[in-house]
């Protein structure tokens, strides 16, 4: 990536349009300023119950049980030390960045914990081997889908910690095609331009494999990848090549600050429901209607979607009527709960008539 104003705009431009997917590794999570954290718990483990674990690849960061009893022994602390708070300022600020959609292939729920702390609204879901479990909601900006890939701390038995769990993912995404539609169909091309990829280990074997599984190769027009480990320069062309993915300065904290800095001074950060009342509102959709067909003529009502729901504004076409369009964007904001944010630009743009029509919800 180079550092370019131009390059910048385009890749705010991006995750401001629901265009860009963020991926989050060990070294932005568990491993943050200690790149060792969960090395030296997997190593402890095994130390202390050498009669159950026979080795810990360190290479590959697994650990190799003697059978499958003794995975299961071991699962409750493997679970409590993955359900820890690995909060740090890195992860507080691209919380703020409005992804629709962010990937964790840790499974810790400290992004989850954050969303929950500063009252962000969101989604979440994660995997677990031979089990398909949809997305039910669209993910947007207003509440974005926390994901996590491999295993979440909440359900012991989707951690993914030897080879024989990932093997079984592998399986499983491959064979069974169990990753939730919502899923791939974001990481399709058409929906995604950019991936950033933050915190990743690219030289392990099982992260090239992990790529192909999701299709990464055609599924945006380019990533970026932000690693502290420095990585061959072999590895560079063949990742460039294979996945267009492109490798920034190694300075995590300076790229993320950087893209909190630039996305600000373009675009509002993600707002916190301030009122928990808020999320459980009934709104009345017949004042909303009105409001929007009164405060708006049809150029307007255009450029003010263009503007605030682009998503909606690209399914517009010029024999729809301005009723349809209205019917398109309350179906919109309905599905992705962002009836505030619609409430907020239309006071902003007419406050007149906002007070002529509320209120807006019981």
């Amino acid at each position: 990536m180079n550092n370019t104003d131009e390059t910048w705009e385009t890749l705010i431009d991006s995750i401001h349009k629901q265009k860009a997917i963020l991926f989050l590794g060990h070294d932005i999570t568990l491993n943050y300023k200690n790149s060792q954290k969960e090395a030296d718990f997997f190593r402890q483990l095994y130390q202390k119950n050498k009669e159950e674990i026979i080795s810990f690849h360190e290479q590959d960061g697994f650990l190799v049980f003697k059978d499958s009893d003794a995975r299961s022994s071991n699962l409750h602390k493997l679970q409590k030390f993955y359900a820890e708070d690995f909060t740090n300022p890195l992860l507080e600020k691209l919380a703020e960045i409005p992804f629709h959609a962010i990937l964790t292939t840790t499974p810790d729920l400290t992004m989850n914990t954050i969303f929950e702390k500063n009252k962000f609204l969101f989604s979440k879901g994660y995997h677990r081997a031979k089990v398909k479990k949809e997305v039910a909601e669209m993910p947007s900006k207003e509440k974005p889908l926390l994901y996590n890939l491999l295993g979440s701390a909440e359900d012991d038995e989707s951690l993914i910690t030897s080879h024989y769990d990932l093997f079984n993912f592998v399986e499983s995404v491959y064979a069974s095609q169990t990753l939730p539609t919502m899923l791939t169909n974001l990481l399709n091309k058409e929906n995604t331009r950019h991936i950033i990829f933050l915190g990743f280990d690219f030289g392990k074997w099982y992260f090239q494999l992990l790529l192909h599984l999701l299709k990464i190769k055609g599924a945006a027009n380019k990533s970026f990848a932000n690693t502290i480990a420095k990585v061959d320069v072999d590895f560079v062309a063949f990742f460039n090549t294979q996945f267009k993915i492109h490798f920034v300065n190694h300075d995590l904290d300076s790229f993320v600050n950087t893209l909190h800095e630039k996305f600000a001074k373009e675009f509002p950060l993600r707002q916190p429901v301030t009122d928990a009342h808020k999320q459980n509102r009934k709104y009345l959709k017949n004042n909303i209607v009105k409001l929007l067909s009164k405060a708006f003529n049809p150029t307007d009502f255009e450029t003010f979607c263009l503007c605030n729901f682009e998503t909606v504004h690209e399914e517009f076409t010029p024999e729809q009527g301005q009723s349809k369009r209205i019917n398109m964007l309350l179906d919109y904001v309905e599905r992705h709960a962002a009836y505030e944010t619609l409430l907020a630009g239309a006071e902003e743009e007419n406050p007149v008539q906002f007070k002529n029509f509320a209120p807006y919800y019981e």
